[in-house]
């Protein structure tokens, strides 16, 4: 009776519709075991959604970013010089352009770099030639001596993921430099995903030990024994230049700023008497600011730029939602941050318009 029964069972599944469809095997097993087929389903979707999750997002090559850059080199000029013949006359020619949003530029020594981003839908094409027309504008009145300018495409795994800017009303540049270097760096090389922080801008501020040398040469120190001494008490990481002079000799000292007593109280040698002699007897210490090796200017105006690079499989997304989170932490009355680039809302906006 059993055995009839499943006959007939089988016979309500496989019978021929009016239609003359004929349901296959896997139709038979997914209409018997619903429940299994749905865990089935639910788990690929998991499957997927945590695979998704897992891509490294990027920009690139995806979307290509709408910006030029005009780099002109001119050997052996400083930064401050670069800026005042090179990047301020291209920057003034070239701001007349339309479809701008943002203009910015570095000026190093020997060269200079104006960035021209232009809104997402620009032809850059037709920018490159009307930018090339508006740097021959003004590029004879550069010196004999200087490259002639070229106009390039950004290269997007060379360029800076985020752009920022500290902005302050009561700090001047220097010490937004110095603030930057000191303690906003730190913070957003800690951020994971982040490979590489570069501040440009403004004068770093570094210790100066300027020895007298009519001194040195009467207690008997020589410049090696007093980078020796430095280096020793970490203060002098690298040696910074010395240049001799017929009184004084100054010497930048680098890496971590201390107390200008603690520098003064090293000491140098002891001598028969018993007596010590220390960096205060032949020397003065000062805090000072190293010539720039970097000028940033943002929209025309000298600022302090922090360019940060990412690792190359971070999350975009990720990196860029921590980046504004320990920005916001570190904001302060005198201290606020614009970002005048972020990667990640291009990111996103380019997701958007394929959905």
């Amino acid at each position: 009776m059993a055995k009839n029964k499943k006959k007939n069972d089988l016979k309500e599944y496989t019978t021929v519709p009016e239609s003359g469809w004929k349901p296959s095997v896997l139709v038979l097993w997914v209409e018997k075991h619903r429940t299994g087929t749905a865990m089935i389903f639910l788990s690929l979707i998991l499957l997927g959604i945590i695979a998704f999750r897992s891509i490294p997002i990027s920009l690139f090559p995806e979307a290509p970013y709408p910006g030029l850059t005009v780099e002109t080199e001119y050997f052996g000029v400083g930064p401050e010089k670069i800026e005042e013949i090179i990047t301020k006359p291209i920057e003034e020619s070239v701001s007349t352009l339309g479809g701008i949003k943002h203009l910015f530029s570095v000026s190093e020594e020997g060269k200079s770099k104006v960035h021209i981003q232009f809104d997402q839908n620009a032809d850059l094409e037709i920018k490159s030639l009307e930018i090339r027309d508006k740097v021959e504008q003004v590029s004879y009145k550069f010196p004999r001596e200087t490259q002639k300018p070229v106009v390039l495409q950004y290269d997007p795994t060379q360029k800076p993921v985020f752009i920022i800017v500290p902005r302050s009303s009561s700090l001047n540049i220097m010490e937004i430099r110095e603030i930057s270097d000191r303690e906003i760096k730190k913070i957003i090389e800690g951020i994971p995903g982040v490979s590489e922080v570069v501040v440009a801008g403004g004068k770093p501020r570094e210790i100066l030990i300027s020895c007298d040398a009519q001194k040195m040469i009467g207690f008997g120190i020589d410049m090696n024994l007093l980078l020796s001494v430095l280096q020793e008490a970490n203060y002098n990481e690298n040696p910074g230049e010395v240049t001799e002079g017929s009184i004084q000799i100054p010497v930048y000292v680098k890496g971590r700023m201390r107390s200008l007593k603690e520098i003064e109280s090293l000491t140098l040698r002891k001598e028969d008497s018993g007596k010590l002699i220390r960096v205060g007897d032949v020397a003065k210490v000062n805090f000072s600011y190293r010539e720039e090796n970097s000028a940033a200017r943002v929209n025309g105006q000298n600022t302090v730029s922090i360019y940060v690079y990412r690792a190359g499989t971070a999350n975009l997304l990720e990196v860029s939602e921590e980046l504004r989170k320990e920005l916001r932490k570190a904001e302060n009355t005198n201290l606020n941050f614009e970002i005048l680039y972020d990667q990640a809302e291009t990111v996103i906006q380019a997701i958007r318009n394929f959905f």
